[in-house]
């Protein structure tokens, strides 16, 4: 269901924020007037999806032109507009047992750096002596990889769009703050449902108590690039 959401929220994005006028004076995600919701100002992005290998097939134009009003409030509410770099003290890196922190992307990149490779006609001037290909660790365990040729594709409003939204479409009904009263609810052999899945009970025909758990579904991954 969340591919076919996903699919959606192309339509949308294509059918209502992307389509704008190619005439007049163009906006930037970063200008003041982009922000008002009156003005009916365009904002022109660059896609280029064939950038990323295994994605040369999408249909997308490179020149992209973009509701102001909804591309500038994205971008900051989003936090795209936070130049700085992350940081993780030597200590922090020693328990998370990190031997090579320069691969890893917080270290490399920032996310307005990511914005701006993947949605800038032009490589910003601090960017361009970048390797394209190299593997940059999202995860401390070295697992998660990208490279900045991906980032061009996974940062782009195209794919971002679909992706926000898709993480608010389906945001837990629980939160990680509540209450777990499962324990309680276990030994009243009584059904739960939580973050985690869903637990029920019942009896056999020897009047056996069952207990089933249902989790939450997370496919087995040895690596993966994203």
């Amino acid at each position: 269901m969340q591919t076919i959401f996903h699919e959606y929220m192309h339509h949308w994005s294509m059918t209502y924020a992307e389509t704008w006028l190619i005439e007049g004076n163009k906006l930037n995600v970063t200008d003041q007037e982009a922000k008002g919701i009156n003005q009916m100002k365009t904002t022109e992005l660059y896609y280029n999806p064939a950038a990323n290998f295994g994605h040369q097939g999408h249909s997308h134009g490179q020149r992209q032109f973009w509701n102001s009003y909804f591309v500038s409030n994205f971008y900051n509410l989003l936090s795209y507009d936070v130049p700085q770099k992350g940081y993780l003290s030597d200590e922090v890196l020693d328990k998370l047992n990190i031997k090579n922190k320069e691969n890893l992307l917080y270290n490399n990149l920032s996310i307005n750096d990511m914005w701006r490779l993947a949605n800038e006609l032009n490589t910003p001037e601090h960017l361009k002596n970048k390797s394209q290909s190299q593997t940059l660790s999202v995860s401390p365990s070295g697992v998660y990889t990208t490279s900045i040729n991906r980032l061009k594709y996974t940062f782009s409003m195209t794919e971002l769009v679909p992706r926000e939204y898709t993480k608010y479409a389906y945001e837990s009904y629980f939160s990680i703050n509540d209450l777990n009263k499962s324990e309680q609810r276990h030994d009243a052999r009584q059904s739960t449902v939580n973050w985690f899945g869903l637990r029920y009970y019942t009896q056999n025909q020897n009047n056996q108590w069952m207990v089933f758990f249902y989790p939450v579904i997370i496919p087995k991954i040895d690596h993966i690039h994203i």
